[in-house]
């Protein structure tokens, strides 16, 4: 069967569970806003480049008049090269430092430099992230750190620890916390019930069953009042107290008062509120900018926020996106997902968001398609787009029945860039890319590997 044959099979079958799922009232499912930072599953797929791109919407005159200074100058398909073969390991991530960490078939942490070189050994049962050359370690019942050729630091072990974030690491004694900074010393002894990292200068501590804020000096800075807290983002901490949500900034004061129901971080010097189930939003000085009148609202994102009005156009919810007058940009949309796709409207990033369009699809800053999957042989796998290599984790159907996929990678534009070979894929990180394989394992235990682009 040749390739013009699968697409239009494929195709016409994506039309056809379209058809059926519309029928069953798929439709009536409430349309979910997530933020792309919080999908679990960020795929990315490095395959050999043979075949050619085989999607219907890469023809130049259905694509959408994205700037070129948005999209890489890079051509063609990538090969690739092992840098971790499967078969050993899993649990595989990218450290910050351009380590990747793993787990092997004992379940014991180590990790890997980026020629695929083991530079900490696999002893552990647990190790974070390295931020500052420094990672959390845990080992039998006793948390501690390590740098990152795995030597433990400082002599000194901990009941529990965070990784570090601005330069403090959050340590617990004999059940209370407190912070040690880069060189191992306690600069904020162990006192707090609970703690949270560190960010933007400041930390949430509890104490008695109420949350503050205290500098990293260890100094008070905002008193124990607050029932929950979260961290602080562009200079404001949202606040509960009384069963209400409002904001402090960055002086310790109440810029927001604690009134609404739920509220949603500061995000481009405006935050999403809710009441009485009805959504808008605050500035930063506190003032109510756009009037609570949505059932949703996502943050603002390069100067536009997706809202949602429930049973907009028969029975249909829909989306649409606003700016920062509350004027509409893109019109109304109903964004569901088919097939079990979930529901998404997505956040905007370099000018292109990802969303449903019963397939997932990607649109610009005008609400015009960039790529639309049901145009296309490839399904996006991963909302998360590397403008750096203009590459979008997809796979395809390897057979008629529609039941084996095979992932790889696509532009932007719905062009293979690696081919589909892979049984699925995990995160990129520029050049490096997790591979998974699922196959010849009765007891249901993969592996994963890690591939290296090669242009």
């Amino acid at each position: 069967m040749n390739n013009e044959v699968i697409i239009g099979v494929l195709i016409m079958k994506k039309i056809k569970l379209f058809i059926m799922l519309e029928i069953l009232c798929i439709g009536i499912c409430g349309c979910g806003l997530t933020n792309i930072n919080e999908q679990n599953m960020k795929q990315e797929t490095n395959l050999n480049d043979e075949n050619e791109s085989v999607s219907d919407w890469s023809n130049e005159s259905n694509r959408s008049e994205i700037s070129q200074n948005q999209i890489p100058s890079v051509n063609g398909e990538f090969s690739w090269k092992w840098v971790i073969e499967p078969g050993e390991y899993q649990m595989i991530s990218f450290a910050n430092n351009g380590m990747i960490l793993a787990v092997d078939k004992e379940g014991r942490y180590g990790a890997f430099d980026s020629e695929g070189e083991v530079v900490v050994s696999f002893c552990y049962d647990y190790i974070s992230k390295f931020n500052y050359g420094i990672a959390e370690a845990e080992l039998n019942g006793e948390a501690f750190y390590i740098n990152e050729e795995g030597e433990t630091l400082w002599d000194r072990k901990f009941d529990n620890a965070y990784g570090f974030q601005e330069e403090m690491g959050a340590v617990q004694v004999e059940n209370l916390w407190g912070f040690v900074n880069l060189n191992g010393e306690m600069t904020i002894p162990c006192q707090y019930d609970e703690v949270k990292n560190f960010s933007e200068g400041l930390a949430a501590v509890k104490k008695n069953d109420k949350w503050g804020f205290i500098d990293k000096t260890g100094e008070l800075f905002v008193d124990y009042k607050f029932d929950e807290v979260r961290n602080f983002q562009e200079g404001f901490s949202a606040v509960k107290m009384d069963g209400k949500w409002g904001f402090v900034d960055g002086e310790g004061r109440l810029a927001v008062e604690c009134i609404y129901d739920e509220v949603k971080d500061f995000q481009e010097d405006h935050a999403a509120v809710m009441k009485d189930s009805k959504w808008g939003f605050v500035d930063n000085t506190g003032v109510v900018r756009i009037n609570l009148q949505f059932d949703d609202a996502g943050n603002f994102s390069e100067g536009k926020a997706a809202v949602k009005v429930n049973e907009y156009q028969e029975g249909l919810d829909a989306w649409a996106y606003i700016d920062e007058s509350g004027e509409i940009v893109i019109d109304y949309d109903h964004y569901f997902g088919v097939g079990g796709l979930m529901n998404y409207v997505g956040e905007f990033h370099n000018g292109i968001a990802f969303v449903s369009k019963e397939y997932y699809s990607i649109i610009d800053e005008n609400g015009n398609n960039v790529f639309f999957g049901n145009n296309s042989k490839f399904f996006i796998s991963s909302l998360d787009y590397n403008q750096e290599y203009d590459i979008i984790p997809a796979y395809i159907y390897a057979d008629d029945a529609m039941k084996i996929r095979k992932y790889g990678l696509i532009n932007l534009y719905g062009e293979q860039r690696l081919e589909p070979i892979f049984d699925f894929v995990g995160n990129i990180n520029g050049k490096y890319v997790i591979v998974w394989d699922t196959a010849d394992d009765i007891s249901g235990y993969y592996t994963q590997g890690v591939i290296e682009l090669v242009q």
